[in-house]
């Protein structure tokens, strides 16, 4: 599994067994199609969360940016579900502000 970091917003949190959080997060791209500066497009994914990236999120709640680090999990079709099924398994969690697209693609 490859890590990676993102900017993310918490939608929906769902408490699970053994401390073990579920629910949607959006993650903020851009896609370098704007001539004046980056377009930002979205994607929500489910997650996981374990230990102390649960513990963040379960103090920030939905609705808050946090900085993520976490690995994609992608799971083969079965026969219920004919697509493939992909989840961010959370590994850490950062509070942050949220920052305007602009001045995010400025900075980077």
């Amino acid at each position: 599994m490859n890590y990676a970091h993102f900017k993310a917003r918490i939608r929906t949190v769902e408490e699970g067994q053994d401390g073990l959080l579920t629910g949607l997060l959006t993650i903020q791209y851009f896609t370098g199609t704007d001539a004046n500066g980056a377009v930002a497009g979205a994607i929500t994914l489910p997650y996981e969360a374990h230990g102390r990236a649960a513990d963040t999120i379960r103090d920030r709640r939905a609705e808050n940016y946090l900085l993520v680090e976490g690995a994609l999990r992608i799971e083969p079709p079965v026969t219920d579900a004919l697509n493939h099924s992909v989840s961010l398994r959370l590994f850490s969690a950062v509070p942050m502000d949220p920052l305007p697209v602009k001045a995010v693609a400025m900075a980077a």
